[in-house]
């Protein structure tokens, strides 16, 4: 069965010292895939490198069978969409002319939205509960509201591969539980597939079928949380020393191992 998203040795550095240094690896569709590691490690120029942001100086990425190098940006935009960290505009576009942006892929030639769009962009944000937001302007939302309407946005596309890079940024617990549902809901109904960037490993964990460690570009291992998430593994990595449990659901959880008085 060919996969989703199949990434071959690839390299890149944006000047000398490579960012992403001999990276293989294989997502199926349907899966979602949690990338961890420290900073620096190169998890958010991976996304660059899947979304064609930046283009590999050595190897080859495939989507679907199809060399993405070949593939024309709006076309990728069909199938691949993106949830930021945070995105700076220059206009105060209220927030539904912002998720109507996500519609651009299917209609390029089109200086106007047809039915078709209003109906993904009304969808998208009661998929992503800021329709209440919808005639405000973004600069004007807080973190958390202007998190979900980048989710909504990226809805907006109906893509087959979400990449999200830190989608749990600035948002307080209740709207972290409905994150989690939300994607967990968007990978059982509609199938998609979701590569998501976390430093926060206990969201990885319990989101993700497989985890990717990265450390200084390279993959220092991947598989199911449970084998990624050995204590030795991740203090050899972070730097620190980290205690690791098991929940109810099976699950593993990390925290900080702190020294005792503190």
């Amino acid at each position: 069965m060919t996969p989703l998203v199949d990434v071959e040795n690839i390299r890149f550095s944006y000047e000398v010292t490579p960012v992403i240094d001999g990276v293989s690896l294989r997502v199926d569709s349907g899966e979602i895939l949690g990338v961890i590691g420290p900073n620096s490690a190169g998890k958010t120029t991976l996304l660059r490198l899947l979304s064609k942001v930046v283009v590999p100086q050595w190897g080859t990425i495939r989507l679907a069978g199809r060399d993405l190098a070949g593939l024309r940006r709006p076309d990728l935009a069909r199938v691949v969409a993106v949830v930021p960290q945070d995105v700076s505009l220059a206009f105060p576009f209220t927030v539904r002319e912002f998720v109507l942006m996500g519609r651009y892929p299917h209609s390029p030639g089109r200086f106007f939205e047809g039915p078709a769009d209003l109906v993904a962009a009304e969808e998208a944000l009661e998929t992503a509960e800021v329709a209440g937001l919808a005639e405000k302007p973004i600069h004007s939302l807080s973190g958390g509201e202007r998190q979900r309407v980048l989710v909504a946005r990226a809805l907006a596309q109906r893509p087959s591969l979400l990449l999200m890079d830190e989608p749990n940024a600035h948002l307080d617990l209740h709207h972290q539980v409905d994150l989690v549902r939300l994607i967990r809901r968007l990978n059982l109904e509609e199938g998609t597939t979701v590569v998501l960037v976390s430093h926060d490993l206990n969201l990885a964990a319990e989101l993700a079928d497989r985890l990717l460690l990265l450390h200084q570009g390279r993959v220092v291992h991947i598989g199911k949380p449970e084998e990624v998430l050995e204590p030795d593994l991740l203090a050899s990595v972070y730097q620190c020393p980290l205690e690791v449990g098991r929940g109810s659901n099976g699950r593993r959880w990390v925290q900080i191992k702190w020294s005792e008085g503190r």
